[in-house]
C-alpha cells in the first residue's frame, strides 16, 4: 500500500473512531441526565440517595415485622375459628 492509500485508510479509521467517540459521549450524557433526574425524584420524596441501601435494609426489616405480625394474627384467627366450629 502506498502512502496515499495508507493515509486514506488511517483517515477512515480516524473518522470511524471519532464517530464512535461521539456516540459514546452522547450515551454517557443521556445516562448522566437520567441519573440526575432519578436523584432529583428520590430527593423530592425526602430520601437521601446516598443512604438508599440503608433505607432498603430498614424497609425490609419493617416488612418482615409486618409479615410476622400478620402471620400471627392469621394463626390466632384460625385457632379461634377452629374452636367455634368444634
Amino acid at each position: 500500500m502506498d502512502e496515499v492509500g495508507k493515509f486514506k485508510e488511517l483517515k477512515r479509521e480516524t473518522d470511524a473512531l471519532s464517530d464512535k467517540k461521539i456516540r459514546i459521549e452522547e450515551r454517557y450524557n443521556n445516562e448522566k441526565k437520567l441519573l440526575e433526574e432519578l436523584i432529583k425524584k428520590i430527593t423530592a420524596k425526602g430520601y437521601d440517595p446516598k443512604k438508599l441501601s440503608e433505607l432498603k435494609i430498614q424497609k425490609m426489616e419493617e416488612l418482615k415485622n409486618l409479615l410476622e405480625s400478620l402471620e400471627k394474627q392469621v394463626e390466632e384467627t384460625k385457632e379461634k375459628l377452629n374452636k367455634i366450629e368444634v
